[in-house]
């Protein structure tokens, strides 16, 4: 890992790699601690983010339902009134009709 890490920094830095010297036991075990941390902060920081993109787009899912149970609901009500208004305004002709025949 080191020299692969080492062959990358100086490929972007357009020097050549001619020769990476092995690291001494006390730096390849400081360095892989530090790896397997960095690893799992990361890992704890993608499941983080990941459990609250899935919390958030399943509150914005109950949203969504909530108000389309609310439209229908509306929806129903003003239906509702529609009938009735069309009820009451058949039953005023009919008396108006009758007073007229009268």
């Amino acid at each position: 890992m080191h020299r692969s890490e080492a062959r990358l920094r100086l490929g972007l830095l357009n020097e050549e790699a001619k020769n990476v010297k092995p690291l001494n036991d006390v730096k390849a075990v400081q360095n892989g601690a530090n790896f397997i941390a960095e690893s799992f902060l990361f890992t704890v920081a993608i499941g983080l983010l990941a459990g609250e993109q899935w919390r958030s787009s399943r509150k914005e899912k109950n949203r969504r339902d909530d108000v389309k149970e609310r439209l229908d609901a509306l929806e129903e009500e003003n239906k509702q009134y529609r009938e009735e208004r069309e009820g009451v305004g058949t039953s005023y002709q009919q008396e108006l009709e009758a007073q007229r025949v009268q």
